[in-house]
């Protein structure tokens, strides 16, 4: 199954957050107060950061569920809320925000046993999930690597199921399917859009890479 590919290393020991495993290229991090952190392998991503890759970057962030988000260059997510206990469902949480760019997601714990708690906003929908390996490109002002498609957000799932939703409609995705999100449109499926998803053979790597985190905080 594809998701065996990218699971990676030991489960985080911060229960609210998640730890970069790969990294090619320059990631940063900024945090509420205005913070920015450069990061690198081993660094710690918590709830309130906005991490953003630059060209040709590809990073991997481990959570603390044992979900994997690789995140595509040229992209931006905010971790808007990342909780887990292992012996308290009901204190779950993750949602996420795709700014622009592109990821994939693969859900841990969380998006198994509290369906309900895991969420993932973009520009033109929310992404419900239901235990699955999933990809989202914000297309909707082109950019790096969308071409001539469309504008609109392009979701396809790999393994499982997600949900998309927003306030013009409802659409279920399944493994192998693709859907497209434009504005102010409902979710409608699509051919495979042929959006790149190329990270380094190391990703598939098992355990995290390169030396101990070393972050670098700029403040302004």
């Amino acid at each position: 199954m594809v998701a065996g590919a990218f699971v990676l290393g030991t489960p985080v020991a911060l229960a609210n957050s998640g730890q970069v495993t790969h990294l090619s290229g320059t990631l940063s991090a900024k945090k509420a107060d205005g913070s920015m952190r450069i990061l690198s392998s081993r660094s710690e991503v918590a709830a309130g950061d906005t991490v953003t890759t630059e060209k040709d970057t590809y990073a991997n962030i481990r959570f603390a569920d044992g979900g994997n988000m690789t995140i595509k260059p040229n992209t931006t997510i905010k971790i808007e809320k990342l909780s887990y206990d292992a012996k308290n469902p009901k204190g779950d949480s993750f949602l996420a925000t795709l700014v622009s760019g592109g990821l994939r997601m693969i859900t841990g714990l969380i998006g198994q046993r509290s369906r309900d708690n895991f969420k993932m906003g973009t520009s033109t929908a929310t992404i419900g999930i239901r235990g699955t390996t999933f990809n989202a490109d914000d297309c909707t002002a082109g950019g790096p690597g969308c071409g001539d498609l469309p504008p609109g957000v392009y979701v396809g799932v790999t393994d499982g199921s997600v949900e998309l939703a927003n306030e013009s409609g409802r659409s279920v995705v399944r493994a192998g399917q693709y859907s497209v999100i434009a504005r102010n449109q409902a979710p409608r499926q699509t051919a495979n859009p042929g959006l790149a998803f190329t990270p380094p053979r190391a990703f598939s790597a098992p355990g995290a890479s390169g030396p101990k985190a070393a972050d670098c905080v700029i403040r302004r």
